[in-house]
C-alpha cells in the first residue's frame, strides 16, 4: 500500500460571506420596534470598496498553501520511513514483518487523514476569525453613522430578512467614507511553525 498524495479541497471556504444581522439576530429585524427607525448596510459592498473581500480572499488563499505543503512534507516524511523499513525488512520479510508493515501503512494513511481534516478545520477558523476581525472594525462606524440617522437598528442587507427599503435608510457609502478616513495598517502575520513528521513506530507503540 503506498500513500496518495492528497491536498486541501474545499469549496466555497474562499468566499467571504459577512451578511446577516449586524448584531447577530436576524429576529431582531423583525421585532423592531414599530415606528423606531432601522438602518441598512451592505457588509460585502464595503469590504468590496475597501478591498477588503480581496485581501481576505488572498490571505485565505496563502494560508490553505501553508497548509497544503505542510501536508505534502509529512507525506514525505512517513513515506520515507515506509521505504526505510521496506528496504530493511528485503524480499525475505517473514509473516510477521509483513503484517507490522501493514499496521505501519494503515498507520501512516490514518495520520494524513487526520491532518487533512486538521487543516481543514483551522482553514474554517481562519476564515471565521477574519470575518469577526472586519466585523468588529466596522462597528464604531456603523454606529455612529446610524446614529447621525436617527436609527435605533442596524441589519445588513440580506435578501432572506430584507424584502425591500429606500436608499435613504442605507449607510453603506457614509460607512466607506467613514472607515477611508480612517484606514488602519495591516498587520504582519505570525510566522507558523515548521510540520512535525510523526515517528510511526512510536505512535504504533502509543496506541497498543
Amino acid at each position: 500500500m503506498e500513500l496518495n498524495q492528497r491536498w486541501i479541497v474545499i469549496a466555497g471556504l474562499l468566499a467571504i460571506g459577512l451578511t446577516g444581522c449586524f448584531d447577530g439576530e436576524e429576529e431582531a429585524a423583525k421585532q423592531a420596534t414599530p415606528g423606531s427607525a432601522v438602518a441598512v448596510i451592505d457588509l460585502d459592498e464595503v469590504a468590496k470598496r475597501l478591498g477588503r473581500d480581496k485581501s481576505m480572499e488572498n490571505a485565505l488563499t496563502t494560508r490553505q498553501e501553508e497548509l497544503n505543503q505542510n501536508l505534502v512534507t509529512m507525506q514525505e516524511g512517513l513515506r520515507e520511513q515506509l521505504t526505510k523499513r521496506q528496504e530493511e525488512l528485503g524480499e525475505a520479510a517473514s509473516e510477521e514483518d509483513q503484517q507490522k508493515l501493514m499496521q505501519l501503512q494503515q498507520e501512516a494513511g490514518n495520520r494524513v487523514s487526520a491532518a487533512i481534516e486538521d487543516a481543514q478545520v483551522k482553514l474554517q477558523e481562519e476564515r471565521k476569525k477574519m470575518v469577526a476581525q472586519f466585523r468588529e472594525e466596522v462597528q464604531p462606524h456603523v454606529r455612529k453613522a446610524a446614529s447621525d440617522m436617527g436609527a435605533d437598528l442596524v441589519v445588513t442587507r440580506n435578501d432572506n430578512v430584507i424584502f425591500h427599503h429606500t436608499p435613504e435608510i442605507n449607510i453603506t457609502d457614509a460607512v466607506v467614507s467613514s472607515m477611508i478616513k480612517e484606514r488602519p495598517d495591516g498587520g504582519e502575520a505570525n510566522a507558523k511553525p515548521a510540520p512535525t513528521i510523526p515517528d510511526l513506530d512510536t505512535a504504533l507503540k502509543e496506541e497498543s
